[in-house]
């Protein structure tokens, strides 16, 4: 296709035109449902484990475990909370560059680094609850496949938070390749 062809193609197509106000909000940051829902997702979480945070001292005997292991759980949740915000802040400026291109690049890069650390924190917040909630327990052959079906509720949790956030770059890779 020559570029005369192309531009009488371009010129023939019978789309309707956007007003200035409707593009503007299209390039709104944080406006796509998909966005949305991502955010509403950070932000149960992070309410999730802020009252978490309230209540393991005095509902899961926190003051009857080692201070470390307190401390390590506290730690690890508030890492968590940090990467909700993270989250939040790298889904409200998804374009960076001038050039969409370029913005889609860095942003599928972003998403890419993003998911690396939200499966390792998840993973590593989750083994540490999993210590704590453990610790000093008197173990039994049923405490036992209880504590078996919970990892593996527990890796299927990860392994499909995983694919969720697979899908997503795949998604703005796709849209690149276009």
């Amino acid at each position: 296709m020559d570029l005369d062809q192309f531009k009488s193609e371009w010129k023939s197509q019978d789309l309707p035109l956007k007003s200035k106000v409707a593009l503007e909000e299209i390039a709104a940051a944080g406006s796509h449902p998909s966005i949305k829902r991502i955010k509403l997702q950070l932000i149960i979480e992070a309410v999730a484990w802020v009252l978490f945070l309230f209540v393991f001292y005095d509902f899961f005997d926190g003051h009857l475990k080692p201070l470390w292991l307190n401390i390590l759980l506290v730690v690890s949740f508030t890492l968590l909370l940090l990467h909700h915000v993270w989250g939040i802040r790298l889904l409200n400026k998804p374009m960076q560059e001038n050039n969409l291109i370029t913005s889609l690049k860095s942003y599928q890069e972003s998403l890419s680094k993003y998911t690396i650390y939200t499966v390792g924190g998840r993973a590593a917040a989750m083994g540490i609850l999993f210590l704590f909630l453990c610790y000093n327990v008197e173990w039994t052959s049923t405490k036992y496949g209880l504590l078996a079906g919970a990892l593996i509720v527990m890796l299927i949790q990860l392994y499909a938070l995983h694919k969720i956030w697979a899908r997503r770059i795949q998604r703005i890779g796709e849209y690149l390749e276009e």
